[in-house]
């Protein structure tokens, strides 16, 4: 995975933690391990620490900043690159769906294009229903 990429995803997990804390419980952890080893990692250099700073107080207006220290980085050391990398793909992809229906019909599936990795998880609830079925099929 290429550094940009890696820095993407990286923003990609962080961005929802920071701005309202409001991702999946597994992921609120891995997010927050994530951040926590980030500042770690960049304790030794005031402005690699800044960029993180900035970026927790206001994420949208410091997401680049961020993102390009995280290229910067993978860039020029490559044990940060995999270890970053590591940490991404431990996280994966998750998709979770909750639907809580008072009266369907006809509700069938949820479908998801590709998945090529992560997991997946359907809870249903439903008082009244007729023709439930709950599935997740990948195409």
């Amino acid at each position: 995975m290429d550094p940009a990429t890696i820095a993407a995803a990286v923003l990609t997990i962080l961005s929802p933690y920071v701005k309202v804390k409001t991702v999946g419980e597994v992921a609120l952890e891995k997010s927050k391990a994530l951040l926590g080893w980030l500042k770690d990692r960049f304790a030794d250099d005031p402005v690699a620490a800044k960029d993180l700073s900035r970026f927790e107080s206001d994420p949208d207006k410091f997401e680049s900043g961020l993102k390009s220290t995280l290229e910067e980085k993978a860039q020029s050391d490559p044990d940060f690159a995999a270890e970053l990398k590591r940490r991404v793909d431990e996280i994966g992809p998750e998709v979770a769906v909750f639907q809580r229906i008072k009266d369907g019909k006809n509700v069938v599936r949820v479908d998801a294009d590709t998945i090529r990795s992560g997991k997946t998880g359907v809870t249903q609830e439903a008082s009244e229903s007729t023709t439930s079925r709950v599935c997740v099929r990948r195409r």
